[in-house]
């Protein structure tokens, strides 16, 4: 909140016109504002410098603000009399309630004042050089603390976060700045309640009235200050006897001493020789470590020009990594293409497969055939030769006479048509061998052709598979960067994606999910982010969360944020000058919920990112508004926290 709500342009008249009447300046309130608090949707009322008196009809929350007061200063809830637990104090079907209270912390002027006056009322203000000349105390309630209700936080005069000094706690800041203004929100002079004074007037009693004139006047506080300082007065006259007693001991220790401190001071020619010597001692260590020192300068200055060209060496792989990045999504690209192309070299090698068995299995029955009409072959040139030497025997035998030659030669003729048959059978299994041989070659050469064809296919195909296990090694180191076991656990998150262990599919590491505009920027990108976060993975509830943390055993960072939110709209009030180029400009999102998570943890539109460095350090340092971190190109950065400007 900043002080633009309560501040007009008339301050300074009203503030000197306070002074001028003798209001005080520091310690009294100045504004309550209250958000959804009892029965007010959203209340604001400023105090006057003195008597305020508030009216209305019953239930219009005159009481609400008496109540905001004293829960806002840290009472209990019961003391306000509207509710057992903070959370009763909620206006109904709200989840929160917001209480500001501001307290008037200003330096009193020295004009028509006395100086001592406006001394003791300066040393009064708490911490001015933080909280300024308003302090704001703000208590948060929320139903979903278990009762206990919100913490506090504190705000300087222009709505800046203020921390808790020396490390307290934000209760502990409440009751310094309570006790340094000395404001009293359990006494009942200070606060009194509509039910405890009708209590009090009604059946007060003489033990009760004196016990409240104790408190109200704090002499109880003081009664029981002055029982404990008793008692330590008790204990430090025992201490003092004790002491008095041991006085005569210690007068005799002391004797010794003195006469050893004599026997000492002999020695002191020998101190200042030391002294001499350690002075001496001191300036040799001196030389060897400006010895040193210049020694490590000319290393630096060695090291300085290695690291100048170590950047360019940088730039120029962030360059070749781009180009590389462009390659691989063009070798991707190329690899699904190859992919389909194997898919249909495997049905064609399949096909080709089927159709060589089927010849197979075709060779074999016409090889089966060949062999059969071989052996049949064989038989009849037998049977020719055996009726061949038959004839001739019978020619023989048979010569004699007239008859048995007629015999013969009509046994001739039928052995010649037998022959004759022969032969045609023969010639008939000749042209059939023949043509088997022909159908065979013609066979073997189509088998010869597939068997290439499949030797080509076969070494096509592991062509390709070596390109794919390339392209998927190249994939898997550009996942490592994020984590060595990235790709092991993006595995793990698809497969109980399968089995539906999570109510949304987790989305990282989100550094997967952003790219940086411009190369020149990528380092100081990076460093304004991350690596925590550019590692991280995006889980939409709490039940993934788990799942998640159950995979990776704890070993990355998990934010849970929805992942079904629409990108932010983020204001041009709540961003830096356009003037300014931002991390949020120089970035490319693959997903709303990573442009939500950025904005959230890393609010990377209020990191600027500078050329150059002396115009870095001026607007790192100048204090304008909605910017937290300015970066350079080599990952410098420039901030201002708490009126401290550093450069790192």
């Amino acid at each position: 909140m900043s002080s633009a709500g309560f501040v007009d342009e008339n301050l300074e008249e009203k503030m000197r016109d306070e002074e001028e009447k003798g209001f005080a300046c520091v310690g009294i309130l100045d504004k309550i504002k209250v958000i959804d608090f009892m029965c007010h949707a959203h209340f604001e009322f400023e105090f006057g410098p003195n008597v305020n008196i508030i009216q209305g009809e019953n239930g219009s929350g005159k009481s609400a603000i008496v109540a905001a007061l004293q829960i806002g200063l840290g009472a209990v809830a019961s003391s306000t009399e509207r509710g057992k637990k903070l959370t009763d104090h909620i206006r109904n079907g709200q989840r929160e309630a917001i209480i500001s209270i501001f307290i008037r912390n200003r330096a009193q002027r020295e004009k028509n004042t006395a100086s001592q006056c406006v001394k003791l009322s300066n040393e009064l203000r708490y911490r001015p050089d933080e909280f300024g000349d308003t302090i704001e105390i703000q208590r948060v309630l929320r139903r979903d603390s278990s009762g206990r209700g919100g913490g506090w936080s504190f705000k300087s005069w222009n709505g800046k976060r203020v921390n808790p000094a020396n490390g307290r706690s934000a209760k502990r800041e409440l009751c310094a700045i309570l006790d340094h203004f000395n404001i009293q929100i359990g006494n009942p002079v200070s606060v009194l309640t509509q039910q405890k004074s009708k209590q009090f007037l009604a059946r007060g009693k003489p033990a009760e009235l004196y016990r409240f004139f104790m408190e109200a006047t704090l002499l109880e506080d003081i009664r029981k200050s002055v029982s404990v300082m008793m008692d330590a007065t008790k204990d430090m006259k025992y201490t003092l006897e004790l002491k008095h007693e041991q006085l005569p001991e210690i007068k005799a220790v002391v004797e010794k001493l003195q006469k050893r401190f004599e026997r000492a001071q002999g020695l002191k020619p020998l101190e200042e020789k030391i002294q001499r010597m350690e002075k001496m001692w001191a300036w040799k260590l001196v030389d060897e470590r400006e010895d040193g020192v210049n020694k490590l300068k000319e290393k630096r200055r060695k090291l300085l020009k290695s690291m100048k060209g170590l950047e360019e060496e940088l730039d120029e792989s962030t360059e070749r990594k781009k180009k590389a990045e462009e390659e691989f999504g063009d070798v991707k690209k190329g690899m699904d293409e190859k992919s389909e192309v194997l898919r249909v070299f495997l049905g064609e090698l399949e096909k080709i497969k089927s159709e060589m068995r089927r010849l197979s299995e075709k060779k074999r029955v016409i090889e089966a055939g060949e062999k059969s009409a071989r052996r049949e072959y064989e038989c009849a040139l037998q049977m020719k030769r055996k009726l061949e030497k038959s004839m001739e025997a019978q020619k023989m035998k048979h010569v004699k006479s007239h008859d048995d030659r007629k015999k013969l030669e009509m046994q001739c003729s039928a052995l010649e048509r037998t022959l004759n048959e022969i032969d045609s059978g023969l010639s008939e299994l000749e042209r059939m061998i023949a043509s088997i041989e022909s159908e065979m070659q013609g066979y073997r050469e189509q088998s010869r052709k597939f068997a290439d064809d499949e030797e080509r296919f076969r070494r096509k195909l592991k062509h390709l598979r070596g390109e794919l296990s390339h392209l998927e090694r190249m994939e898997e180191n550009e996942l490592i960067k994020w984590g060595r076991d990235t790709p092991g656990i993006l595995r793990a998150i698809d497969q109980s994606v399968a089995s539906n262990r999570f109510h949304h599919q987790p989305i990282g590491p989100i550094g997967r999910l952003v790219s940086v505009l411009d190369s020149k920027w990528a380092r100081a990108v990076q460093s304004a982010v991350s690596r925590r976060w550019l590692s991280a993975y995006i889980v939409h509830d709490t039940h993934d969360e788990y799942e998640l943390r159950r995979l990776t055993k704890n070993s990355v960072t998990i934010v849970v944020s929805s992942l079904t939110t629409d990108r932010y709209s983020i204001p041009d009030n709540a961003k830096p000058s356009k003037r300014y180029t931002s991390v949020l400009d120089m970035m490319s999102f693959n997903s709303n919920a990573v442009f939500n998570v950025l904005v959230d943890q890393c609010e990377i539109e209020r990191q600027l990112l500078f050329e150059n460095k002396n115009e870095m350090e001026n607007v790192a340092w100048s204090g304008q508004s909605n910017v937290k971190t300015c970066w350079h190109l080599d990952g410098s950065q420039a901030y201002s926290r708490n009126g401290s400007d550093t450069f790192r």
